[in-house]
């Protein structure tokens, strides 16, 4: 289970944006969430698709499902010398080593397990507090004690030290495969191969162009050859590959530890600062910015005193703080930007429910809310404010505008609304009940433009409509033309106009549709092809003519040849209760429900779920509240903000998995390699056959497929070969249970989706 925020502080101070803002989606593991320890000092991932974290309680390995933690225990050698974990580090070879506060542990695969080696003659403790693999495959230690070279062949060590003995905190190896060390107060050193020379640049308060600092926390030694250099308490100090001073950077926050330097894949440089915001230089600039509180953004304000970045093969760039736990962003997941209120900034007011949008002729996004009025988003500039002050606690439900560029405004309680955005002139039509031909009722929940018609769907007294050119509102109480059915189906919720002008209306009481002649009514019976449910929320169009309908219990299709209705849910694994739906410009329907976002295909009748494992703010959206701009871009309201979206840079990525055998247990007890009784020499992903005798004949296997971007996605089935001859779905918690097997040779196959199912 993941932890999700989104913030938007700009929604009351917009923030006025040069260029767009690059979109970070940030989820956050915490101990509310099923995190070990909120403090977490070095994070790495492996080539085996798991992801260790460092701490000062131990070790600590992550699948995607659960964490598992290593601890030192005093009378079993097989694992860590001390539980204080200063440094993680894979070499080449897929050899996972781990620096603690006494020494080096070389982790054991096939038993799960933990050599401890011997860096220093007599088993004398020292701190590992750093570890680099050159170009030539050798193994650095940067320790307490100085710089160790350490050979895992022949478990030799050999010792570099200038004088004094240096305390080195952190290392980078650069182009020339020469080592660049940190000390805690001895300043930067360059560590030659070649000639194994020491070259010192350290702080000089008489130049200038020395380094600002004696202690150094973290060093990159970036792919353009420059070395960057964050020290204790003046910032970063970039260097040429000479060691000459380039430029420095100050602490954004006016002083304070500089933490961690990474460069990612995209060669955007992230600074970890002590109690501060994450900051980035992105390529082509020269400065930091500090990863803001704005609209666009979630998540930033706690993505604050960062101590190690890495980047794992599922696309994840992942963040360690020594204060909030761990932090992740994904590239493909970033394609959603979520846009929400921070729930904190007025003190009980949540997020606003979000309704409806509307892209007017000018290209502005105006947002329906409930109780929040509209919203006015300027997609461009990631911005969002209030649009129309004296709506800022309404209920908003519908939103259009008109050929003089009126906006058109259904509302809950305070009837139609027309706003003119030039003179900021705001007419309302309410009910009079002394006059006829006003508005039926002032709780509006949907609207149609219809050249000089508007058509008002009313949430208890059914459709009315308001004649621009008279001015008067007709409805089923002053209009014959209005039947008796629309009365009945008093609870509207939308109204669309198809390509051949016909007008659809949903409602609590079923459909109808109006062809200009007659309207005709449908409702949910005991026919199959009958619609599937009276509670219609929403009807579109798709590219060849074909109308779809979403209702409480699916997607339904309308057979123009019949008059009847074809259903896609249950069979096609769909959500039952569908809330929206819309076309984006390629053909596919795209569906709001509270199982996510559902893109479906109306020729190949395939479909696809995006979910919070994709990115989304989160998986319940609402009623009528998607939308499609002229650009092409997809919006969808939920009861927190909204998203938006590109519907054509939706891809299906090549994320990797890494499937294991991992657990065995009999007469429910786990069994360990090596340990008497114990079936297993190796741990079982590392087995290739285990032998169960008579008296064990109770046992459960557990399995699992390594994935970091959407674990919850993945679905299994196994099958015993030899017992079963169909394959069965596997539970949730991926244990398999079998007792009293006939004496015989089976083999246990697993079958797993990838996250596309």
């Amino acid at each position: 289970m993941i932890k999700k925020y989104l913030f938007l502080i700009c929604l009351l101070f917009p923030l006025l944006l040069a260029a767009q803002p690059v979109n970070y989606n940030f989820n956050n593991y915490t101990t509310e969430n099923g995190l070990p320890t909120n403090a977490v000092s070095h994070v790495a991932v492996d080539s085996y698709g798991f992801l260790w974290l460092a701490a000062f309680d131990g070790l600590y390995r992550w699948d995607g499902y659960t964490f598992h933690q290593y601890v030192h225990e005093e009378r079993n050698a097989l694992t860590l010398d001390n539980n204080i974990i200063y440094s993680i580090f894979e070499d080449s070879h897929k050899r996972l080593w781990v620096g603690t506060i006494d020494g080096l542990n070389l982790y054991d695969r096939t038993l799960d397990a933990f050599v401890r080696c011997e860096i220093i003659p007599g088993d004398k403790h020292v701190p590992v507090n750093a570890i680099k693999e050159d170009k030539l495959h050798q193994l650095w230690l940067g320790c307490s004690d100085g710089l160790c070279h350490y050979n895992p062949e022949t478990k030799r060590s050999a010792w570099f030290n200038d004088q004094p003995t240096d305390l080195v905190f952190c290392m980078d190896i650069d182009a020339n495969n020469d080592l660049w060390i940190g000390t805690f107060n001895n300043g930067l050193k360059k560590f030659n191969q070649a000639t194994r020379h020491f070259a010192s640049f350290g702080h000089d308060r008489n130049n200038p162009a020395s380094m600002p600092d004696n202690k150094i926390r973290s060093i990159l030694c970036a792919k353009d050859g420059t070395i960057w250099v964050a020290t204790e308490d003046h910032g970063v100090a970039v260097l040429s590959a000479s060691g000459a001073l380039i430029r420095k950077i100050e602490p954004l926050a006016g002083s304070g530890a500089m933490y961690c330097l990474y460069q990612d894949k995209n060669n955007t440089i992230w600074i970890g600062e002590n109690k501060e915001v994450i900051s980035s230089i992105q390529p082509g600039d020269s400065l930091p910015v500090t990863l803001a509180t704005t609209c666009l953004n979630n998540n930033h304000e706690k993505l604050g005193s960062i101590l190690s970045i890495c980047e794992d093969q599922f696309g994840n760039t992942w963040f360690a703080s020594m204060k909030y736990g761990l932090f992740n962003t994904n590239a493909n997941k970033n394609l959603f930007s979520n846009y929400l209120f921070d729930p904190g900034f007025e003190k009980g007011v949540g997020s606003p429910e979000i309704t409806s949008f509307y892209q007017d002729r000018g290209g502005r996004i105006w947002v329906g809310t409930k109780g929040k009025g509209i919203l006015q988003f300027d997609p461009y500039h990631s911005v969002v404010k209030p649009a129309i002050p004296e709506l800022a606690a309404d209920y908003i439900y519908d939103i259009h505008d008109d050929k003089d560029g009126n906006l058109w405004i259904g509302s809950f309680g305070r009837g139609l609304l027309k706003f003119n955005p030039v003179s900021g002139k705001l007419t309302s039509y309410k009910h009079d009940p002394a006059n006829q031909h006003s508005l039926i009722f002032n709780d509006i929940k949907a609207l149609l433009l219809d050249d000089s018609i508007i058509w008002i769907g009313t949430f208890g007294e059914g459709i009315a409509t308001l004649d621009l050119k008279t001015n008067k509102f007709a409805d089923h109480k002053n209009d014959h033309r209005f039947l008796a059915i629309l009365k009945q189906t008093g609870w509207i919720n939308h109204v669309f106009k198809d390509s051949r002008n016909r007008l659809w209306i949903a409602s609590y009481s079923g459909l109808t549709v109006y062809d200009r002649n007659k309207f005709i009514h449908f409702e949910h019976n005991a026919e199959l092809s009958s619609i599937s449910s009276n509670s219609v929320n929403m009807v579109a169009e798709d590219q060849v003519g074909q109308i779809w309908v979403v209702t409480e219990a699916g997607l339904d299709l309308y057979n123009e040849g019949t008059a009847k209705f074809t259903h896609f849910s249950g069979q096609n694994k769909l959500p039952g209760s569908m809330k929206s739906i819309v076309p984006d410009h390629k053909g596919l329907l795209w569906i709001g429900s509270n199982s996510g976002i559902f893109s479906f295909d109306p020729r190949t009748k395939a479909f696809k779920q995006y979910d919070v494992q994709n990115g989304l703010l989160n998986n319940s959206f609402c009623l009528k509240a998607a939308f499609c701009t002229r650009e092409g871009k997809l919006y969808f309201g939920s009861p927190n903000g909204f998203c938006v979206f590109d519907p054509a840079r939706l891809t299906d990525p090549a994320i990797p998995s890494y499937f294991y055998f991992t657990d065995l247990y009999i007469n429910n007890k786990l069994q360990q390699p090596g340990v008497a009784g114990s079936p297993i020499k190796k741990v079982l992903a590392f087995s290739d056959s285990i032998q169960i005798t008579p008296n064990q004949s109770f046992f459960s296997i557990e399995f699992k497929a390594v994935n970091l971007f959407a674990p919850a996605k993945t679905r299994y089935c196994y099958k015993l070969e030899g017992l079963n001859a169909q394959w069965i779905d596997a539970d949730e918690d991926r244990k398999v249970f079998f007792m009293n097997l006939p004496p015989a040779d089976y083999s246990l196959k697993v079958r797993y989706t990838d996250m596309n199912g």
